[in-house]
């Protein structure tokens, strides 16, 4: 259970790094540098799952990713198509957050104008 939480917590720090640093940028004047960065962490993410393909849409336990008996991944579950709809739940929940996501912004757009 360690490395789980390890990696929530990295996730995390991360983020209110990220925050943290432009937060900082707005301040001092530097809000030039928020969008490319946000675009080259958005490019170096979508590199990783590009290399690392099709491991980011395989579903399976350890033992059967990393020992296939004989097999190949290709003989693992796809997110689209396992038994227990693993990726329409993912799906659900990241429309559900996105929409979320989209409110937050614009009625904070909204109470900026006003103010």
């Amino acid at each position: 259970a360690l490395f789980p939480t390890l990696f929530i917590l990295f996730i995390v720090l991360a983020a209110y790094a990220g925050f943290h640093l432009a937060y900082r940028w707005i301040k001092n004047g530097k809000e030039r540098y928020i969008v490319p960065t946000f675009v080259g962490v958005l490019v170096l993410a979508a590199a990783v799952v590009a290399v690392c393909y099709p491991s980011f849409i395989l579903l399976g336990t350890y033992d059967q990713y990393h020992g296939l008996n004989g097999e190949t991944r290709d003989a693992m579950a796809k997110v689209w198509a396992n038994k227990y709809d693993f990726g329409y739940g993912w799906l659900g929940v990241m429309i559900f957050f996105s929409l979320a996501m989209i409110y937050a912004l614009r009625k904070l757009k909204k109470e900026n104008k006003e103010a």
